[in-house]
């Protein structure tokens, strides 16, 4: 079977991450011919092609108006004539939305929402558009299944299914935590608010606490900024774009992880934090819920520079209650999240699609 994946930008992230994983598991899986498409000298590119798939690139982070993305996507179709088209985002969905074949189309969140009117109701349009022309709608949470369906996103009589992102235990490095760490491994975009981060260490840092802040972005040098005005240039390390083992790294020797973010799809930060045997600290948005279980394998906290320290204290502060959210979190990746999982449930729909 010929599989083409599109995912238009390629940045690193945890869609990028989905994407890679599911070509290593389908060269891995066998039978299975997977190419490609993606960003011109992206982290997609880099890593697709060392994961097994053949790589095509464009580019398409330009002006969406431009015919040359739709154009590169439909020359590449026709040159591979893919079984299944997989498109990944609403950029990818926007310019592939002309393929003849069977599709995929995975909402990676519904940025649109957050949006100005008229680009929040020009996006919802252009979902319905790309809903139009696949002949399956995938979530990666409960949470966007129920927008799509207030927002009535998918039209017509394409299928639509919830399948998890997931992760490996195997991939994990074991955990060797140090006291009053932090790990932040967030890109630094508006829809993360990571400038809330550097508020919450307003607070932890005089209490000997450390950020480690991983994921470059457009806010990147107002975070920095941030950071030498308040001083703390000694308690938060900026990385930038890291690779993905370096991020696992940091993982694996900090305290909690955290986010601060005001949307999310079904984000992959927290799942391999519980896999590495972390504590997840994260707001109670979107499908984080699905996730995290308040008390049980970690903290949802309100949107507050006060409410993130407040639950990592209690991470740090009290060493069996956060041993207790390790192992329910290990529980939860099993029984909810496992990469077996997630790569069998998209090759069951692929070979569904063309029966």
């Amino acid at each position: 079977m010929r599989i083409l994946q599109f995912m238009a930008d390629g940045a690193a992230g945890g869609g990028a991450t989905v994407v890679l994983g599911l070509i290593e598991g389908l060269v891995r899986e066998g039978g299975f011919e997977v190419h490609l498409l993606t960003e011109r000298g992206s982290y997609c590119a880099v890593e697709g092609a060392k994961r097994g798939a053949t790589v095509h690139e464009g580019d398409f982070m330009g002006s969406r108006t431009s015919p040359e993305p739709v154009n590169r996507f439909n020359e590449v179709s026709a040159a591979i004539h893919p079984d299944v088209t997989h498109l990944h985002g609403g950029r990818a969905a926007f310019f592939g939305r002309q393929f003849l074949g069977r599709g995929v189309y995975t909402v990676h969140g519904y940025h649109f929402l957050r949006k100005p009117f008229l680009k929040r109701m020009a996006g919802w349009l252009g979902e319905r558009k790309a809903a139009e022309h696949v002949d399956a709608v995938v979530f990666v949470c409960e949470y966007d299944r129920q927008l799509g369906a207030r927002w009535k996103t998918v039209p017509g009589g394409a299928a639509q299914e919830v399948i998890y992102n997931g992760v490996a235990f195997g991939e994990m490095p074991s955990p060797v935590p140090v006291s009053k760490t932090v790990a932040y491994p967030n890109r630094l975009v508006p829809q993360k608010d990571p400038l809330m981060a550097v508020e919450v260490m307003r607070l932890l840092a005089p209490e000997g606490w450390r950020m480690t802040m991983m994921g470059g972005g457009e806010l990147e040098p107002e975070v920095r900024r941030a950071i030498a005005s308040y001083g703390l240039e000694w308690a938060i390390d900026v990385r930038g774009q890291v690779t993905r083992t370096e991020a696992l790294e940091v993982l694996s020797r900090s305290r909690a992880m955290l986010m601060t973010s005001l949307w999310e799809g079904l984000p992959l930060a927290p799942l391999e934090a519980m896999a590495a045997g972390v504590p997840v600290v994260a707001p109670g948005v979107s499908g984080i819920p699905e996730i995290v279980e308040s008390g049980v394998n970690g903290l949802l906290s309100e949107h507050s520079a006060e409410a993130y320290a407040s639950a990592l204290r209690v991470i740090e502060g009290e060493p069996e209650r956060a041993a207790a959210f390790i192992e329910a979190g290990k529980a939860t990746i099993s029984a909810k999240f496992s990469w077996e999982t997630c790569l069998a449930r998209h090759v069951e729909l692929y070979r569904r699609l063309l029966r």
